[in-house]
């Protein structure tokens, strides 16, 4: 399949997990690029919405989220909205079925996405996942949503996901920490908790907190602590144990366009193996990772300014939320080790 010129309005369905997202953006790009005579809509979360501000390759964003848009109301809104639009192309990152019917009862003339969730008959043309025994083949995202691209003949992107932090979002930054009585020259060190995934991400708070107050010394950065109101105790217990006073966003009521905004400031950013970690990297930032139960694999990608730190353990990636043993992948991942990391990565990046 080649959409060459045949396409002149399109529409993407994005991913719908914060890093898959940015992982899928290489793709979208180039499939926005790679079809100079149409039209490119975005459909996303609407709070994705501040992380594609200033990338220039795409016509317009729709936004819309299931759990946020609650019933078939929002959905059938959406709908409407998207049919009179009148798309003659529906990309399909995302996998539900119903991303998949949405584009079909909109009346997008062709569906193209990977056959999964029973939705082959709602798509017009299907790219059959890479399998192994009968399950999908580990791959990393980034290949998983480039392949889309190639199967359209759009060519291949690149495995690097970028995101731009504009003029106005560099003042709105600023803004924000002065308006905390931080000076917004200094440099941020961004020290990203997530427990979304379960307690088997997560890193010993008192590592957290070794860590940052170390690297924050090192750089003369001020640390910020990136949490959702969900993270409030963990970002407390990591705050409660610094000596360097951190900024806890996790009571600020924080924001996608917030977070953009601070981490496009950090010299540096440690961070859970969480969505946060990827628009700290797309954004060019060093970041060091902190992995236990998740198989590395699927977030790799082509960047340069970025560890992943790991203890390989018989029992590792096992993929669960919750560690049924000791949690040794984490615990065992010492803030000595960490710190060295960091260093290399910033040593190395300096080169």
């Amino acid at each position: 399949m080649n959409i060459g010129s045949t396409y002149t309005n399109i529409i993407i369905r994005c991913a719908n997990p914060l890093g898959d997202f940015v992982m899928s953006l290489p793709a979208a790009e180039q499939i926005s690029r790679g079809s100079p005579g149409a039209r490119t809509t975005l459909i996303m979360k609407p709070a994705y919405l501040p992380l594609v501000d200033g990338l220039g390759w795409y016509g317009d964003t729709l936004g819309y989220d299931k759990h946020a848009q609650r019933g078939i109301s929002g959905f059938l809104r959406t709908v409407g909205e998207i049919r009179r639009k009148k798309f003659d192309l529906g990309v399909l990152f995302a996998n539900s079925f119903s991303s998949a019917l949405m584009m079909k009862l909109s009346g997008v003339e062709e569906r193209v996405g990977y056959l999964r969730g029973n939705r082959g008959w709602l798509l017009t043309r299907r790219l059959e996942p890479m399998m192994e025994d009968g399950k999908i083949t580990p791959r990393p995202m980034v290949d998983y949503y480039c392949e889309l691209s190639r199967f359209l003949g759009c060519g291949t992107p690149g495995r690097t996901p970028r995101i731009v932090l504009t003029d106005e979002e560099e003042e709105a930054g600023a803004k924000f920490l002065s308006a905390r009585g931080i000076d917004p020259h200094q440099p941020l060190l961004g020290l990203v908790p997530s427990a979304g995934y379960g307690s088997a991400k997560t890193w010993p708070a008192e590592y957290f907190a070794r860590a940052g107050d170390a690297l924050a010394e090192t750089l003369s950065a001020k640390p910020v602590i990136f949490a959702e109101a969900r993270d409030a105790a963990v970002a407390g217990a990591i705050s409660t144990r610094m000596s360097g006073s951190p900024l806890d966003m996790s009571g600020e009521g924080s924001s996608l366009a917030v977070l953009k905004q601070l981490m496009g400031r950090c010299a540096l950013v440690l961070t859970t193996d969480s969505g946060p970690r990827h628009v700290a990297a797309a954004l060019g930032k060093p970041v060091v990772v902190v992995s236990g139960s998740a198989d590395p694999i699927y977030s790799t990608t082509d960047y340069e300014r970025i560890a992943v730190e790991r203890i390989p353990l018989d029992c590792s990636p096992c993929m669960l939320r919750e560690c049924p043993t000791d949690h040794r992948c984490m615990t065992e991942l010492k803030p000595e080790k960490i710190i060295r990391s960091a260093m290399n990565l910033l040593n190395r990046s300096e080169k």
